[in-house]
Formats: C-alpha cells, sequence, structure tokens
C-alpha cells in the first residue's frame, strides 16, 4: 500500500527544526524524516482489530509541529521510530473476526485513535484506564505495540495518511446515516474541543476568550456554542478568512492581534485594568473566566495566563508547543489554573458519564445549522502529499483551514 511514513532520524530531524522557520518546504524535502512509500499492509494483531481501508485524514496542527521538529524531545520514549502519519481518520471496515460485533464489513466508521490498556493487551489495567480515562494511559509503552500515543504515530498500526490501517474493536464507531465524510473527518478533532471544554465547563453568564481561529479553535466556539451554556465567546483570528469563520461558528466578538492591541480590547470588554511593570509585560487585573488556547506557543501561554481573572482558568487545547520564558505569576499569585487537554475518552456531563466519541458524533449530528464542512478547505490525493503539508503549513497565503487527504 502507499503511504506517507515518517522514520526518525535525528540529524535529519535537527536539520528540518533548524531550517523549518524560514524554509517550509523542508519538511517534506529528502532533507526531512517524510517520504511518500509503499508498505505492506499493517498485520492483524489478533482477532480484536479491525482493517481499515482509509476514505478521509485531516492533516492536524500535531502533524505539522512533528514534521517541523517543533515537539519536545520529551515525547520521544512515548513515539515510534517509524509510522504513518493520520489520527483523524473516517474509512470502510474491510476486514474483521466473528467475535467483532457491532460492525460488519463495508460500514463506514470515525476512528478514536488513542491508544489504552485494552489496545495494548496489558493485562493489568492502569488505574486511568481503569477510571475511564484511557486517552492517558499509563502504560503507552508497554504491551503488544510499539510504544506511541495513538493510531497515526504507531509503528504497528499504519495510519490515516496510508490507504489501509488497523484498529482495535474499543476506538470503532459507526457512522450514523445522514452523516458525510466530510463531517466525520471532523469528529477527531470535534471531540478534542469538546473534551477541553468539559475540562473546565463554563458557567452561565461566563466571558470565555478562544485563543486562535485554526481547526481546533474553530471547533472549541463551535463547542461553546452548542453545548447548554450562555456565554459570551471571544475568539482571536490572524486572517480575514479565520475572522469571518470564527463568527459563522459562533463566536460574538473575534480580535485580530494583527490590527487591534488585545490586551486593550480584552480589558473593554470586561472592565478590567491593565498596569505596565518597570520591566516586562502588561499585567491585566480581571479580565476573562475561561481561556481557551489552541495555539500554545509561549507567546499565547504566557498572553492567555496573564489574560485571565483571578481563580479562573487556562485550558492548552490539543499539543502544546515546546514552549519556553512563560511567567507563572498568575498561577500561583491569583490562582489562575493551568490545564493540558488532550485526545479525549469519557466525559461526565451533567451527571452521566458518556464516551466522548458518541457525545461529539450526537452533537454534530443535532447542530445542523453548524457549517462543519466549510472547515474542509482544501482536498489532495496522497500522491500530492507535499502540496497537502504546504497548503496547511502557509494559512495567511492559502486560506486552509482544514486539508485533507481524499481516497476515493
Amino acid at each position: 500500500m502507499k503511504a506517507v511514513e515518517f522514520k526518525l532520524s535525528v540529524p535529519k530531524y535537527l536539520i528540518t527544526k533548524t531550517l523549518s522557520r524560514r524554509f517550509k518546504s523542508v519538511g517534506t524535502s529528502s532533507l526531512s524524516c517524510l517520504s511518500l512509500r509503499e508498505l505492506p499492509l499493517p498485520t492483524m494483531i489478533n482477532e480484536d482489530w479491525v482493517r481499515v481501508r482509509t476514505l478521509r485524514s485531516g492533516i492536524c496542527g500535531t502533524d505539522i509541529a512533528i514534521i517541523n521538529g517543533n515537539t519536545s524531545f520529551s515525547l520521544q520514549p512515548y513515539g515510534s521510530e517509524s509510522f504513518v502519519f493520520g489520527h483523524e481518520i473516517v474509512g470502510e471496515v474491510v476486514e474483521k473476526s466473528p467475535s467483532v460485533k457491532n460492525i460488519r464489513e463495508g460500514d463506514r466508521v470515525v476512528i478514536d485513535p488513542s491508544h489504552s490498556c485494552s489496545t495494548r493487551g496489558v493485562e493489568k489495567t492502569c488505574p486511568n484506564c481503569r477510571r475511564g480515562q484511557s486517552h492517558i494511559c499509563m502504560n503507552l509503552t508497554n504491551g503488544h505495540l510499539s510504544p506511541a500515543t495513538a493510531i497515526g504515530f504507531s509503528h504497528e498500526t499504519g495510519g490515516g495518511w496510508g490507504e489501509y490501517f488497523i484498529a482495535h474493536k474499543s476506538q470503532i464507531y459507526k457512522l450514523p446515516d445522514g452523516f458525510s465524510l466530510e463531517e466525520a473527518v471532523l469528529v477527531e478533532p470535534f471531540a478534542v474541543a469538546l473534551h477541553a471544554v468539559l475540562r473546565r465547563y463554563p458557567p452561565n453568564g461566563a466571558k470565555v476568550l478562544v485563543l486562535g481561529s485554526g481547526t481546533i479553535g474553530l471547533l472549541t466556539i463551535a463547542v461553546l456554542k452548542m453545548l447548554p451554556i450562555r456565554c459570551k465567546i471571544y475568539a482571536t483570528a490572524r486572517y480575514t478568512f479565520q475572522e469571518e469563520m470564527a463568527k459563522e461558528m459562533g463566536a460574538h466578538v473575534v480580535i485580530n492581534p494583527g490590527k487591534e492591541d488585545l490586551y486593550e480590547a480584552i480589558a473593554k470588554e470586561t472592565n478590567a485594568q491593565i498596569f505596565k511593570p518597570s520591566l516586562g509585560k502588561r499585567v491585566v487585573e480581571g479580565g476573562m473566566l475561561r481561556v481557551y488556547d489552541s495555539i500554545a506557543s509561549s507567546e499565547t501561554i504566557d498572553d492567555a495566563l496573564r489574560l485571565t481573572q483571578a481563580g479562573g482558568s487556562v485550558v492548552l487545547v490539543g499539543a502544546a508547543a515546546d514552549a519556553k520564558g512563560i511567567d507563572l505569576t498568575p498561577v500561583w499569585f491569583r490562582e489562575v489554573d493551568l490545564l493540558g487537554s488532550v485526545m479525549s475518552s469519557v466525559e461526565n456531563f451533567r451527571g452521566k458519564k458518556r464516551k466522548t466519541f458518541e457525545f461529539a458524533i450526537e452533537l454534530m449530528k443535532r447542530n445542523k445549522r453548524i457549517p462543519f464542512h466549510k472547515l474542509i478547505t482544501h482536498r489532495y490525493k496522497l500522491g500530492e502529499w507535499k502540496k497537502a503539508i504546504q497548503t496547511a503549513q502557509s494559512r495567511g497565503r492559502s486560506n486552509a483551514v482544514k486539508v485533507v487527504f481524499t481516497f476515493d
């Protein structure tokens, strides 16, 4: 099968890391760890696994960060040395054993990519998996899979940037009738956004800020709009097309930090005070109750902490950058919570426990007024992988939101 494979070479990784800020194309060049290859079909591990033919697979900001060498080496022990990218996936079941119930060959499915004790075949289930928090499984280096957090970063499973992959039965969700492939490829990032919002669910009347209007930021806005809360949603957007999309997703106020002063805008909207120390950045007294940072760079994390009111919360949505130089004073001085949020598994919403993917599919299915299809801005065949990645990297020129590979 054809697949875009990442094969770690430390010299190539360091070259890419050094050059990628100036030369975007280095991540898809012969200097990088990435290439289109002919690979054997992933081997079925046991009767609990299913073979799936890829129909759509998205390019995620985390994928781009790894390709460009912008992730922390702290993650290396939890990653396979070689793998096929693609964790935002919708596909068609092509092979399964009789022991896998509730799905049939030919069914269209979406995949919860995160690995757990179940997918790894670990007999002694870790405490997190026992609590339903399988997305933060403590056995990511154990069991019958190579170290990896998820499909799309796992050597044995393959991923969505390949024609076929395998998934454990616990990772598969059948698409309901009337659910389009365009909507389906957004289920995984929507579930990520849903999990992040539920990590610190805002109360009615709250003012909340979403930093960034890429795919995850826009879906976070959509989640806040769709859940049964009445809060005022603010968002930041770097480009005009992102401003327009943020409003379509449900943002009440969109701030472009390139055109207006973010601190002044937030202070005005929240009746906060701004102070200027003798040295360093401005300090805000007051601000937002919740800030969901979908960019999670050094700059945005530092800003998020400063723009959150005392006792409020900052949630880092998805994979954060290898951030440095962040002033943590608001965390201890104003008791601002700083939380991470990664992938999804089970949510406890209004006293009811449910799988995030099931909740996400239900919300997307019943909220047809949210124009999810508009988030898919670019589609490429796998053979066009270099152009696809470069499009995702250059949003200002390409006006890209979600870039996907198509296989039909």
